[in-house]
C-alpha cells in the first residue's frame, strides 16, 4: 500500500485545539473528549507529514515539536505513553522564517533543526507557465468534492487566469476555481465564471443554495469514507469561510477595515485569513 501523506495547515486550526489536532488525545483528556483519537502525527504513520504555514505555530508548541523530532516520538495529550514518530517531516511557511527569528516569533533552535533542505518557490504571478496545470489540477479535484463534471477550461478563461497577479499566490487559485465550479452553467469553465475581485454577481441568485448543496456533499462524502467529524467541521469552515471573506472585500472595494467591521472581525484576524490561502 502507498505510503499515507497527512497535511495540516497550522493557521487554519484554533490555537486551543493545535495541539490536540496534530498528537491526538485520550478519551477524558478535557472536557467532550469523549473518546480517544489519533493526531496527525500518528496518522502519518511511516509516510510523509506536511505542516503548512509553520510559521504561525503558536511558540509553546514550538518547544513540543522540536521535542519531537529530536526524540522522534510524541505523546497524545493526557498520556505519558510515547508514540514512535517515523514519518518524514516536511515544512512551508509565505513568511520568512529567518526575520520570524530575528523577530523572537519563531524559535532558533527549530529553524535549524528543519532547515535540512530547503526549496524556495517564487510566488505564483513569477511562473505563469504553472497556472494552467495547477488550475487543472484543483478543477479536477473540486469535481470530485463537489461532485460536479466541469471538464476544463475555456480558452479565454485560462488566459484570464494567466494574465492575474495572484497576491493570495496557489490557495487563492484553488479558491478561485472552487468558486467558479459553484457558478459555472456550462461543461466547461469560461472567463465570465471566473470572479478575480472577490465581488459576487447579484444576479446569481441560486449561489447560496449551491454552496449549501456543495457543503452537504462534501461532508456526506468525508463521512462516508471515515473521516472524523472534526476533520470535515473544520474543512467546511474552511471553504465557508473564504467565501464570506471575499464577499465583503467586495463589497466594502477591498477596503480591510470597512470589510473587518462588516464581518465582525478585528482587523488582524482578517489580515490572516486573507493571508491563510498563501502557499
Amino acid at each position: 500500500p502507498a505510503e499515507p501523506f497527512v497535511a495540516i495547515n497550522c493557521a487554519a486550526i484554533p490555537e486551543q485545539l493545535i495541539e490536540t489536532e496534530l498528537f491526538g488525545h485520550e478519551r477524558g483528556a478535557f472536557t467532550d473528549a469523549r473518546e480517544q483519537r489519533r493526531g496527525r502525527f500518528e496518522a502519518a504513520g511511516a509516510g510523509s507529514l506536511f505542516l503548512d504555514e509553520i510559521s504561525e505555530l503558536p511558540y509553546t508548541l514550538q518547544s513540543k515539536l522540536l521535542r519531537v523530532l529530536q526524540e522522534r516520538s510524541f505523546e497524545r495529550v493526557g498520556s505519558v505513553a510515547p508514540i514512535a514518530f517515523k514519518a518524514r517531516l516536511m515544512a512551508a511557511s509565505n513568511r520568512d522564517l529567518r526575520a520570524e527569528v530575528r523577530a523572537g516569533r519563531f524559535r532558533e533552535d527549530l529553524y535549524h533543526r528543519l532547515n535540512l533542505v530547503t526549496l524556495e518557490i517564487p510566488p505564483l504571478r513569477e511562473r505563469r507557465d504553472d497556472v494552467g496545470a495547477l488550475a487543472s489540477f484543483f478543477l479536477e479535484r473540486a469535481n470530485r468534492e463537489m461532485d460536479r463534471a466541469i471538464r476544463g477550461l475555456e480558452p479565454a478563461a485560462l488566459a484570464k487566469l494567466e494574465a492575474y497577479d495572484w497576491p493570495g499566490n496557489v490557495r487563492e487559485l484553488e479558491h478561485c476555481i472552487k468558486r467558479a465550479i459553484l457558478q459555472a452553467r456550462g461543461p466547461f469553465l469560461a472567463a465570465h465564471d471566473l470572479d478575480l475581485s472577490g465581488t459576487r454577481d447579484p444576479s446569481r441568485e441560486d449561489s447560496l443554495p449551491a454552496l449549501r448543496t456543495a457543503l452537504r456533499i462534501a461532508l456526506r462524502e468525508r463521512l462516508e469514507n471515515g473521516r472524523d467529524g472534526i476533520g470535515a467541521f473544520q474543512y467546511l469552515v474552511e471553504l465557508t469561510e473564504q467565501e464570506l471573506v471575499a464577499a465583503a472585500l467586495g463589497m466594502t472595494r477591498d477596503n480591510q477595515v470597512a470589510a473587518s467591521k462588516l464581518l465582525g472581525l478585528n482587523r488582524t484576524t482578517l489580515r490572516k485569513k486573507i493571508r491563510s490561502p498563501d502557499s
